[in-house]
């Protein structure tokens, strides 16, 4: 919802005088101004203890693949057709099987490393559904 008013802020004069380098160079120049503030305002020294668990490992290595399988259909399956192509249904299969088998694992450890619980708890739900909704308004908001 702010690409519409963020273009209005670049000049077209910006574009007309070196074409997109003009753009660039403006892009680099906010990239560099955060890289200053971030190298400026150090975060204070905080607590440091190791989180990580060996099980934490078996969901990495469930949800990595799953999640890599999904990108892969998303990426290339609207370039294929499910016809011409039958990999990308098997894709989307051992997608959905290494995701939940990974969410399950996840949902019965006592110190999990993605929290489940919390995630599909009521109100991060409602939250969910909140955020679906102002997409699907603003993305009608045109027409």
């Amino acid at each position: 919802s702010l690409a519409i008013p963020l273009a209005r802020l670049f000049s077209t004069e910006l574009l007309q005088t070196d074409e997109w380098r003009g753009l660039y160079f403006f892009e680099l120049g906010l990239a560099l101004v955060s890289l200053a503030c971030v190298i400026a305002l150090k975060l204070p020294p905080s607590d440091r203890k190791k989180v990580f668990e060996k099980k934490d490992f078996i969901t990495f290595f469930l949800l990595a693949p799953g999640m890599a399988l999904v990108c892969a259909v998303l990426s290339l399956g609207r370039l294929e057709w499910w016809f011409e192509a039958p990999w990308i249904g098997w894709a989307l299969a051992a997608a959905v099987i290494l995701i939940v088998a990974a969410i399950t694992f996840e949902h019965n450890r006592s110190n999990p490393l993605l929290n489940t619980k919390w995630l599909s708890s009521g109100s991060i739900v409602r939250l969910g559904l909140i955020m679906l909704l102002i997409r699907i308004v603003l993305a009608e908001q045109n027409t």
